[in-house]
C-alpha cells in the first residue's frame, strides 16, 4: 500500500532531487517522491497536469531499495495533488481583483519599468499593473472583504486571514513587486501574478523567482489554507489585430504577451509554462488564426527543456493542420520577443513545413549538445566570489562576448557603465585646479577605454581556460572579446545624457533629491558631498516662493549691476544651470561684460557655478592664432565629452567667434 505522500514546492535550501532547480517542482516531504517538471532521465514516470504541462514522477528513495530508488511504482504511484480549496468562478474572480487593483498604487519605479519596455502610460493604464508593497495590505483585504463577504473573497487566491498576535486578520498574499494581470479570451481577470522587486530576489538567483502566481496556499500564519490560481493561457487585450491579419504569436510570460501585441500589432498569447503547449490546442483551434508564430524565448538554444517544448509545439501544430512559422533572433538582441521589439529589431520569419520542423529540430539538438558540454565542465562554475565563469579555451568568440557582456550588465546595478553617444562611459571625479589654484575634484564623463573595459570584465566574472587537465586554469578576458564588446552597435546599458549637481526637476514635477541615476530624464545626480539639501515641501505656498525668491536676491544683491536688464540676466544665468533639462531646445550664452578688473564678474560667475554645481566654475580661455578653428573644435568636443554643465570662456577680448 502506497502512503499518500505530502507534497511541497522546491527551496534553494530544499532543490529538486533530479534536476538541482529550486523553483517549480516538487519534493515529499519524506523525501521518497519528487515531481521534476524539467528533466526526463528515462526512469520517471510521464504524467500531464490540469494545466496541460508535462511532469515527471520520480521514486527516489525514503526506505526503498537501490533497485527502486529513481524508478516509479506504476500504477501504485502517488497523486501530485489532493483536495484543492474551493476555487471563484471567472466572474467573481474578475470582480474581485478589479476592485484590488483600483486600491493599489503604481509606483514611479514600475511605471518607468514598464515604459523602459515600450508601454505608454495609456497602454499601462488600460492593462491594469499595479505595486504590491508591504504596508496597508490588511486595511484594503479588510474593506474588500466588508464590501464583498468572506465568503466570496476566501474563494479568490491572494486573500487569507493570518494569525496575529491577539487576534485572526485578513491581509493580502505576494511577495512586494509589480502585480500583473492575466485574463482569459473574455478579457476577465482570472488570476494575478507579481513580478517581485529585485532586492527580494537576490538570494535565490533564480529567472524562475521573478514571476509568481498570487496565492492563497500555504501562506506562513495562515488560519486555513485557501485556493491557487490554475495556470492557464493569458490573452492581451485588444486582439483585433488576430482578426484582421489572421496571425497569433505564442509566447512564454504575460507581461511579454501584452508588450509583443502593443509593439508589433500580432496579438501574442502566453503560455502558462514551455511545457504547457497542449493549451495551446484548443485556443487556437477557437481562434482559428491562418498562421500561428512561435516566439519562445532565446535560451532554447541552450536549454533543452525550452527547445523540446518548441519542438513539441510546433510539430503538434503542423499535424492539427496550423501554418507554423518560427520567430528566431540572435542572441545580443534581447532575450524574449519583447525585448526584440523594444529594442526597435524584428525577428527573422522562418515559414514553411520542412523550414520550421528542420529549425526546430535543430535548435534541439545544439541545446542537448551545449548543455552536455557545459555539464562536463561544471566544476568550472562555482568560485568562491559567486561570479560567474566564462570559459575562454575552444569556444566562438561571440559566446565569450555575449558571456562577458551579460555579466556587465548584471553587475551593473546602481549603474557604473553608461552609454553616450555612441560609446561606452563613466563618471569619474577628476582633480583639476579653479581660478584660485585650488584642487578640487569635479565629476566628469569618460569614454571607457580598453583597458577600463577589461578591468571591469575581469571584476564582474572569472575567466577561465581549459587544457589538457581538468580543472579550469584562471586568465584574464581575452583581448579579442574586449574589443568585440567595444566594436558592438548596441549595449545593454542605460544611457547617460549628462550630470547633475543640482536635485534634478523632471518634467512632471517630481524631484530626485538623492544621488543616483536617474531612469526617467537619464541623468545621473551627483551633488558635492558637501551639500545638504533641505527635504522639499509638499505644497509650494506664496510664502515659500516669496521666500525662494528672496534668496536669489540676496545672492546678486551686492554686484553693481549697470541696469535693471543686467540683473535680471544675472539671474537668467543663475537658474538656467538647474532647470536646463526642462528647457526644449538650446538657450543663449550668458555674457558677463565690465568696465574694469575688480568689479565682481568673476566671483559672480563663481556664485552661479557653487549654486548650480557645488564648485567654482570651470574656466578656459578663447584660442587665438591661425589654428583657432582647430583649437575651439578641440575645447568644445572635450567639454561636452566631460559632460560639465557649466563652462566659463574668460578674459574674451575682441570679437567671439567661431
Amino acid at each position: 500500500m502506497t502512503s499518500i505522500p505530502t507534497w511541497s514546492e522546491v527551496t534553494r535550501f530544499n532543490p529538486c532531487y533530479i534536476c538541482a532547480r529550486t523553483s517549480w517542482c516538487s519534493v515529499d516531504a519524506s523525501g521518497a517522491w519528487a515531481v521534476c517538471r524539467r528533466i526526463d532521465n528515462g526512469d520517471g514516470l510521464h504524467k500531464v497536469d490540469k494545466g496541460g504541462g508535462d511532469y515527471w514522477l520520480y521514486k527516489v528513495g525514503g526506505g526503498n531499495t537501490d533497485e527502486t530508488a529513481g524508478k516509479p511504482w506504476g500504477d501504485n504511484s502517488p497523486a501530485v495533488s489532493g483536495t484543492t480549496p474551493k476555487l471563484a468562478d471567472p466572474v467573481t474572480l474578475d470582480k474581485i481583483y478589479r476592485a484590488l487593483l483600483q486600491e493599489l498604487p503604481l509606483s514611479a519605479a514600475h511605471r518607468d519599468a514598464l515604459r523602459s519596455r515600450g508601454l505608454s502610460d495609456d497602454e499601462i493604464q488600460l492593462r491594469g499593473y499595479r505595486s504590491l508593497l508591504g504596508p496597508g495590505r490588511s486595511k484594503i483585504a479588510k474593506d474588500l472583504v466588508a464590501r464583498f463577504g468572506a465568503d466570496v473573497c476566501q474563494a479568490v487566491p491572494g486573500f487569507f486571514m493570518k494569525q496575529g498576535e491577539k487576534r485572526a486578520y485578513w491581509t493580502l498574499a505576494g511577495a512586494p513587486g509589480m502585480i500583473i494581470p492575466l485574463r482569459n479570451l473574455e478579457g476577465m481577470i482570472v488570476a494575478l501574478k507579481t513580478r517581485a522587486d529585485k532586492s527580494r530576489r537576490e538570494d535565490t538567483k533564480s529567472e524562475d523567482a521573478k514571476y509568481t502566481y498570487i496565492t492563497s496556499a500555504k501562506r506562513e500564519g495562515a488560519v486555513e489554507e485557501g485556493p491557487s490560481a490554475i495556470p492557464a493561457v493569458h490573452f492581451p487585450l485588444f486582439c483585433a489585430a488576430a482578426d484582421e491579419d489572421k496571425i497569433v504569436r505564442l509566447t512564454e510570460g504575460e507581461l511579454k504577451a501584452d508588450v509583443a501585441t502593443v509593439l508589433s500589432g500580432i496579438y501574442t498569447i502566453s503560455l502558462p509554462g514551455v511545457s504547457a503547449w497542449r493549451q495551446a490546442l484548443p485556443v487556437l483551434k477557437q481562434l482559428r488564426p491562418e498562421t500561428v508564430f512561435l516566439a519562445f524565448d532565446i535560451d532554447a538554444l541552450k536549454n533543452y527543456n525550452v527547445a523540446r517544448a518548441l519542438q513539441n509545439t510546433a510539430v503538434a501544430l503542423m499535424v492539427e493542420g496550423f501554418s507554423v512559422s518560427l520567430e528566431t533572433w540572435p542572441e545580443e538582441w534581447g532575450k524574449g520577443i519583447d525585448d526584440i521589439f523594444a529594442g526597435g529589431f524584428a525577428p527573422q520569419i522562418i515559414s514553411g513545413r520542412e523550414e520550421v520542423t528542420s529549425a526546430v529540430n535543430k535548435i534541439a539538438t545544439d541545446a542537448a549538445i551545449w548543455e552536455k558540454g557545459n555539464k562536463q565542465s561544471v566544476r568550472a562554475k562555482k568560485t568562491k566570489n559567486k561570479l560567474p565563469v566564462i570559459i575562454t579555451s575552444g569556444r566562438a568568440l561571440s559566446a565569450i562576448s555575449d558571456e562577458a557582456l551579460s555579466a556587465l550588465h548584471n553587475a551593473n546595478n546602481p549603474p557604473t557603465i553608461f552609454v553616450r553617444a555612441g560609446c561606452l562611459t563613466k563618471i569619474v571625479l577628476a582633480e583639476e585646479k579653479d581660478r584660485n589654484n585650488n584642487i578640487v575634484k569635479r565629476p566628469t564623463i569618460k569614454m571607457l577605454s580598453e583597458s577600463a573595459l577589461r578591468g571591469y570584465m575581469a571584476r564582474t566574472a572569472d575567466f577561465v581556460r581549459i587544457t589538457g587537465g581538468e580543472e579550469p586554469v584562471p586568465c584574464s578576458p581575452p583581448l579579442d572579446a574586449v574589443r568585440d564588446v567595444m566594436a558592438l552597435d548596441r549595449w545593454p546599458f542605460p544611457l547617460l545624457q549628462g550630470i547633475s549637481q543640482s536635485p534634478i526637476l523632471r518634467h512632471d514635477g517630481s524631484i530626485v533629491t538623492q544621488p543616483s541615476y536617474d531612469p526617467v530624464t537619464s541623468l545621473y545626480y551627483l551633488p558635492d558631498e558637501n551639500l545638504s539639501v533641505p527635504a522639499m515641501p509638499e505644497n509650494l505656498s506664496p510664502d515659500v516662493i516669496k521666500k525662494a525668491v528672496a534668496l536669489l536676491d540676496e545672492l546678486i544683491h551686492d554686484f553693481p549691476f549697470d541696469s535693471i536688464a543686467s540683473r535680471t540676466g544675472a539671474l537668467a544665468a543663475l537658474i538656467t544651470p538647474v532647470l536646463r533639462d526642462l528647457i526644449v531646445g538650446p538657450i543663449p550664452m550668458a555674457i558677463f561684460d565690465k568696465p574694469q578688473q575688480g568689479t565682481g564678474a568673476s566671483l559672480l560667475v563663481d556664485a552661479i557655478s557653487v549654486v548650480a554645481t557645488g564648485y567654482p566654475a570651470y574656466v578656459t580661455t578663447a584660442p587665438e592664432g591661425r589654428e583657432r578653428e582647430e583649437e575651439w573644435r578641440k575645447k568644445v568636443t572635450s567639454i561636452l565629452l566631460d559632460g560639465r554643465l557649466i563652462a566659463t570662456i574668460d578674459n574674451v577680448e575682441g570679437t567671439l567667434k567661431s
